[in-house]
């Protein structure tokens, strides 16, 4: 993808992203707009042991609209199985606007008058 492309396209999404994704591409149609992400495959720190496997995981996260039209960043998460551990070593990443989220105080009167 372009330099452009890619620039203006981070432009659009939480700050910070860029640092942790990269762009596989992305589509427009007249319904909706949708950003692929894929997770940069460099992982946290593994104690000094061997990445084994790495697993992507993916999710549809809804954006605000771009000029009218859905906007959904179907973001691809990495997952690293390290050698002789357990659970998946996963980076913890913030993909959404802080703004977006509920305080829980807000979030419980909202659930009381439903």
């Amino acid at each position: 993808m372009p330099s452009l492309e890619r620039e203006l396209l981070f432009l659009m999404l939480p700050p910070g992203l860029s640092k942790w994704f990269d762009i596989e591409h992305f589509e427009k149609t007249e319904h909706y707009f949708r950003i692929h992400l894929l997770e940069k495959n460099t992982p946290p720190d593994t104690g000094g042991r061997k990445v084994i496997n790495t697993i992507i995981k993916r999710s549809t996260v809804d954006d605000f609209p771009v000029r009218g039209v859905k906007t959904e960043l179907i973001v691809g998460r990495r997952y690293w199985k390290l050698e002789g551990v357990e659970p998946l070593l996963k980076r913890d990443i913030e993909i959404t606007w802080s703004e977006t989220r509920l305080a829980e105080d807000f979030a419980s009167f909202l659930k009381g008058t439903y």
